[in-house]
């Protein structure tokens, strides 16, 4: 008489919180490269009557710093100008956008549609949020798998800060973007305004383009695509650095 032994296969069997911890400690392992050297300010007084503290000899070393293309427009806040109401044909950014979160010129087509999905302008999103965002697409690039609005929903929740400002935040069990930078109170007041054209965002999607500060309403049933999971698993196998991010933006 002949025995088979079979072997049987329980679907999730593995606890999410032990495989989370098993991921974690790898990535904490991670040395990252050096930071560069961040451009800094000379000391001076701030007019507060002035509604950001950003002057036009500073941005140009920031833009000088973040390999930003010469033909994107910027343009200082004028006197009684807001950072949640930017002027027609502008949308706002911030310093720390660019230095801190690396974000590159022209804005690309699926982060433009996962903002409009959303509901909310890249004015809105607070530094840790932007970093999730741009780190999970850059991730996505270098392994050479296509990312939809869904994946980006199903994997982060916007999340209200204070006056108009929302963070990403990661879904339980579904972090990519390990290590953050923290969001002071200072990067708010160093904005200024970026003109909307094919320099500044995707031609293709200039018309839908939101400049106007929004409100995300909750999706009590965000998606689930098929492969999330097996996206989310890949992506962890990356390592997303915020001073080699630049570098890939700016020669996409």
């Amino acid at each position: 008489m002949m025995f088979m032994m079979t072997r049987k296969f329980i679907p999730h069997s593995v606890d999410p919180g032990e495989a989370e911890a098993y991921w974690a400690a790898p990535c904490e392992s991670l040395t990252p490269p050096p930071e560069p050297q961040f451009p800094s300010r000379a000391p001076r007084r701030w007019d507060r009557s002035l509604p950001s503290k950003i002057s036009y000899p500073f941005l140009d070393t920031v833009l000088e710093f973040g390999r930003i293309p010469e033909n994107v427009e910027f343009r200082i806040p004028r006197q009684g100008e807001r950072a949640d109401d930017p002027s027609a044909g502008y949308f706002t950014c911030y310093e720390a956008h660019i230095v801190r979160c690396r974000l590159w010129f022209p804005i690309l087509e699926i982060i433009v549609s996962t903002l409009n999905h959303f509901g909310l302008s890249i004015g809105q999103i607070n530094l840790t949020g932007l970093q999730h965002l741009l780190g999970i697409m850059v991730l996505g690039y270098e392994h050479g798998v296509p990312l939809s609005v869904d994946h980006f929903e199903a994997l982060l929740k916007p999340l209200a800060v204070t006056g108009g400002i929302y963070h990403f935040a990661p879904y339980t069990h579904m972090s990519i973007i390990r290590e953050t930078i923290s969001n002071g109170y200072v990067w708010e007041k160093c904005f200024f305004f970026v003109s909307i054209s094919s320099a500044s965002v995707e031609e293709n999607c200039i018309p839908d383009f939101r400049s106007e500060w929004g409100r995300y309403e909750t999706n009590t049933l965000p998606p689930f695509p098929d492969d999330v999971i097996i996206v989310r698993n890949l992506l962890r196998t990356g390592s997303f650095f915020l001073s080699e991010a630049n570098l890939q933006g700016s020669e996409t």
